[in-house]
């Protein structure tokens, strides 16, 4: 569940200041507001634009003539942002076992977690054997299924650092002697 405050929801006025803005030396009639929609995560009421809509006639190709056109959005911009960014962990660690060497590491996941997850190190070294986790297409099974099968077997790395040093709790960025920075600069 998302929860919103007055300051993080976008009022009328605005969305209607963008349309202005947006575009005006195309035919100085910036981009006009197609539809307005709620919704129903957070209950705010946003604006689909005709670029959007442009946006979303571009998106596919054409298959055996077939142009298949997207839907409009039906969440609103906050709460489409907040779902695409709902995967990643950057504030919790934990103390699990490599699931290959059994060797104790700090990792993003849980040890409730489905998943395998091996030491960065591990991960990226060839003392694993990729072929070890490859699954057999089955068209009786929805593609859904089988990736989310197909994720608990591939390993995942305990944690992603880059060039650090001396930084064992720091993730995703060139780090020297920093303690719990998190995609830091």
């Amino acid at each position: 569940m998302i929860y919103l405050t007055k300051s993080m929801t976008m009022q009328k006025a605005v969305y209607e200041f963008i349309s202005q803005q947006n575009n005006p030396a195309k035919d100085g009639a910036g981009d006009p507001i197609l539809e307005w929609k709620i919704c129903p995560r957070t209950g705010e009421e946003f604006a689909v634009f005709q670029s959007d809509s442009d946006f979303y006639k571009n998106c596919l190709p054409t298959v055996n003539g077939i142009k298949p056109v997207l839907p409009f959005p039906t969440l609103s911009p906050f709460a489409r942002h907040a779902r695409r960014i709902l995967f990643r962990n950057e504030r919790n660690l934990y103390h699990r076992k490599c699931d290959l060497t059994g060797k104790d590491i700090i990792s993003v996941y849980a040890t409730d977690k489905p998943f395998k997850v091996y030491d960065e190190k591990v991960r990226w070294s060839d003392q694993r054997d990729p072929m070890s986790y490859a699954i057999t297409f089955d068209p009786q099974k929805t593609f859904f299924e089988q990736f989310f099968e197909l994720k608990k077997q591939v390993p995942l790395m305990s944690i992603m650092t880059n060039h650090q040093e001396n930084c064992m709790y720091s993730l995703f960025n060139d780090f020297k002697n920093s303690y719990m920075c998190v995609s830091g600069m």
